[in-house]
């Protein structure tokens, strides 16, 4: 073996570590999520006076909501497809469907019996059914479409190409990928996290006028919506503004479909005040002004948006139609849901500036 095969057999091997990695990440990344989401609030507990194992036994629910048998069925296809993607070889097509099917539904098969013993929470027989469900499904994707996590496959050849090497570029995406769950909160100002008022049970420091929260919220989302693009812009190498546009198109429409979903009555768009407007075309204006500045410059933006966000939120007005509003909101796998969400607007920032100074520091 000459010297250039031997670079590019060690390129490869650790390219497919690193792809094996994301996936590992990935899945354990929604294992968490999905366990905070099925089991909150963990504060409430109770005694059980039968056998812990009688839910399995139970005949059809006396309540069936339709939304929540599909959400426990799509909430465990990605559970299954990761499942079947972290592993390195696959000998046999159904080994693997049958390994990931186990995995998914004793997990299932956990929480559910967790349930048990939280006042909030009933086990379902029909929940692990439906958990199960999706788990195949998810597996026999995998099967068909994990080749786009391995060498050769797009998405590797995408990240490879994009992302940086190591465990920043995973946790970069793993970064984006929990800014768009913030925005499934229906009733958050668009685009901003960081809120620490309900935290520390804060009032806010400044009056309502309805002036005053339109010019709060445009700032806010401007400075929000410009910190995301240079996070991307720092993160990404040779990221397009197509790409920053893509990304930003898809949190709108999650949270067009969060405040359509969640909100009672319907209502896809209404997070598109006068002020997250206003704020959407200042931060597409500072992000054009800022695309092309010196990476040094760039970094150092993206540090400041982001401080300059999350005091804007903290300082904003509180918002009368959204305190008026929390009784409209749907219950079912919502509730643990939205609270994973609340969690994951309030952290995003300083995670975000830590992977910032991370970055700084490498460079």
């Amino acid at each position: 073996m000459n010297t250039d095969q031997a670079v590019t057999t060690i390129l490869l091997a650790g390219s497919n570590k690193d792809t094996h990695r994301l996936s590992r990440y990935l899945g354990f990344t929604y294992l968490c999520l999905t366990a905070y989401a099925c089991l909150w609030p963990f504060d409430d507990y109770r005694s059980i006076s039968g056998s812990p194992l009688e839910f399995l036994f139970q005949g059809w629910p006396r309540y069936f909501i339709l939304s929540d048998f599909i959400v426990n069925i799509l909430g465990f296809i990605p559970l299954g497809f990761l499942v079947v993607a972290a592993r390195r070889t696959i000998t046999s097509r159904s080994n693997a469907v049958i390994t990931s099917f186990l995995v998914c539904t004793l997990y299932s098969f956990s929480l559910e019996f967790c349930q048990n013993y939280l006042v909030s929470r009933v086990a379902s027989n029909l929940d692990l059914t439906c958990n199960s469900l999706g788990a195949l499904i998810g597996a026999l994707a995998g099967l068909r479409w994990r080749h786009i996590l391995l060498p050769g496959g797009w998405f590797h050849a995408w990240r490879m190409r994009r992302l940086p090497a190591g465990h920043r570029g995973e946790i970069g995406m793993l970064l984006v990928l929990a800014w768009w769950l913030t925005q499934s909160e229906p009733l958050a100002p668009l685009f901003s996290n960081g809120d620490l008022r309900p935290v520390f049970d804060l009032l806010a420091p400044i009056s309502f006028s309805v002036r005053r929260f339109v010019w709060f919220e445009a700032a806010g989302v401007a400075f929000s919506l410009l910190a995301f693009g240079l996070f991307i812009r720092c993160g990404l190498k040779g990221a397009s503004a197509w790409l920053l546009g893509l990304l930003v198109l898809i949190g709108a429409a999650i949270k067009t479909i969060a405040t359509s979903w969640f909100v009672i009555p319907p209502d896809p768009l209404l997070w598109a005040s006068p002020g997250a407007l206003w704020g959407m075309g200042l931060g597409a204006v500072a992000l054009a002004v800022c695309w092309r500045l010196r990476p040094s410059v760039r970094l150092a933006l993206a540090n400041l948006a982001l401080l300059l966000a999350t005091v804007l939120i903290n300082l904003a007005p509180g918002n009368p139609f959204e305190e008026a509003s929390q009784h409209l909101i749907r219950s079912g796998h919502f509730i643990g849901f939205r609270s994973l969400t609340l969690d994951f607007a309030l952290l995003w920032p300083f995670c975000a500036l830590s992977w910032l100074a991370f970055t700084s520091s490498r460079r």
